[in-house]
């Protein structure tokens, strides 16, 4: 399965979205989009994944653009 990353996302968080879907459960990747992004490898739980690339991605977005989980896993999380 091929996943694409939000149009939205810079050249840079592509990359990083690319390097990502390569990398060990339980991972998460979050997104602002103001441009700001966050990931996290090899937890030991979705949720601290999660939690870790929320925390992440909050320290590049501005505060008005929030970041949420744009993957989990290998899955795109329910809206």
């Amino acid at each position: 399965m091929i996943f694409e990353p939000p149009s939205y996302f810079s050249s840079e968080a592509r990359e990083e979205f690319c390097q990502y879907l390569l990398g060990a459960p339980h991972k998460a990747f979050a997104a602002s989009p103001a441009h700001g992004f966050g990931t996290s490898f090899g937890q030991r739980s979705t949720d601290l994944a999660a939690k870790r690339a929320l925390e992440s991605c909050k320290r590049f977005a501005p505060k008005d653009l929030p970041c949420s989980i744009v993957m989990l896993d290998d899955a795109r999380p329910a809206n």
